[in-house]
């Protein structure tokens, strides 16, 4: 299952770049969202931006592959390589990847986290179960982590978003899965 890691007829240029993007504009949403209610600095979201803030290159580089590239591999092997798609053939995609997404939530400790998380996680599962591939998610996932260690070592992670933004940014995010849905098509 997990060795699936290609799929030739799809374009990495056309199906893998736009859902980097939508993925970093939905996290951009989340984040803004979670920021508008008061809760983003309630958890490990907030503790994980001022653990890295200021950081040296050395620090920054370590911080990077330790909270952005191990994760994203790791947790995009199991989750949606492993657990997404064992649910995919007992229950198929409509119950798999929100079933995957809600285990994904859980192990990111605190309930906030937990909630972009999940949110991340279907976007992450559709991408994956599009793609017909784990490498996707794993890039997207990779993308979204770096973004958010770089938002946070250069104090950009305390911005915040127009609440107007968050709309426009959850129809790039959906956009960019489109893409991805007629690249599959056209693959298929």
């Amino acid at each position: 299952m997990i060795a699936n890691f290609t799929c030739p007829a799809m374009k990495p240029p056309l199906l893998f770049s736009p859902v980097r993007l939508g993925v970093l504009a939905l996290s951009l949403a989340a984040d803004a969202s979670l920021r508008e209610s008061g809760l983003r600095e309630r958890g490990t979201l907030a503790r994980l931006d001022q653990a890295v803030e200021g950081a040296g290159c050395s620090w920054l580089l370590k911080s990077a592959a330790a909270l952005a590239l191990a994760p994203a591999l790791g947790e995009e092997l199991f989750f949606r390589g492993l657990l997404q798609r064992s649910l995919e053939v007992r229950l198929g995609p409509g119950f798999a990847i929100p079933l995957a997404s809600l285990a994904f939530a859980a192990v990111h400790g605190d309930a906030v986290h937990a909630l972009a998380a999940f949110v991340l996680g279907l976007y992450l599962g559709a991408v994956a179960y599009l793609s017909a591939s784990v490498r996707g998610a794993i890039l997207c996932h990779a993308a979204n982590n770096l973004a958010a260690v770089g938002f946070g070592a250069s104090g950009l992670g305390d911005l915040s978003l127009p609440s107007a933004a968050i709309p426009a940014l959850l129809a790039l995010a959906v956009a960019a899965l489109r893409v991805a849905r007629r690249a599959a098509a056209r693959a298929r």
